[in-house]
């Protein structure tokens, strides 16, 4: 009798290995690289105060799933969020809202705007939202207040990090909940 089992070889093993990342990378949305994009901001916030004064909804929010998507070739993350704080505004607590940012990932490609990403499945942020107005998403919607400067990520540890080294002086100091008079 003839044993016929092959033995894999390293070249083999090395493509196996590459199908596997590249089905990873595609199936996950994965970004290979990073677009990054630069504008002008029309509104320009120094403080918390003037963005709790400009917000209509202020949260502490958690992303349960996000969706990228171009409109007329721009990139925008549309983020499903869990309200585990309400600071300012007419929701409740366990309420669900929608989050438009620009950027995101798409087709494994980051898009960025001014560096600063668009949140992510299961990041928790303290947000100072307006409402939407427009017609890239129908329905009740939010976007940050002056594109990413009211947005502040909350670390497992309970660190705030904010979503830009592009922020005023007074808001990249903040490091805490506190801070934001949580």
């Amino acid at each position: 009798m003839i044993n016929s089992v092959r033995r894999i070889t390293f070249p083999r093993l090395v493509l196996i290995a590459l199908i596997l990342a590249a089905i990873i990378i595609y199936t996950f949305n994965i970004p290979i690289y990073t677009v990054e994009s630069h504008g002008e901001i029309s509104d320009q916030y120094n403080s918390i105060q003037e963005l709790n004064d400009s917000a209509d909804l202020v949260v502490l929010a958690e992303v349960g799933s996000t969706k990228g998507f171009k409109y007329k070739e721009v990139p925008f993350t549309l983020s499903l969020m869990s309200i585990s704080k309400v600071i300012k505004g007419e929701k409740k607590q366990n309420d669900t809202i929608q989050v438009l940012e620009t950027g995101g990932i798409i087709n494994n490609v980051e898009y960025t705007f001014e560096e600063t990403k668009a949140l992510k499945k299961q990041d928790k942020a303290v947000l100072y939202l307006k409402k939407y107005v427009g017609p890239i998403v129908s329905g009740d919607a939010y976007v940050v207040l002056g594109v990413f400067q009211g947005k502040f990520k909350v670390s497992e540890t309970g660190e705030v990090i904010g979503s830009s080294k592009h922020l005023s002086d007074n808001l990249k100091k903040i490091k805490t909940l506190k801070d934001l008079n949580l």
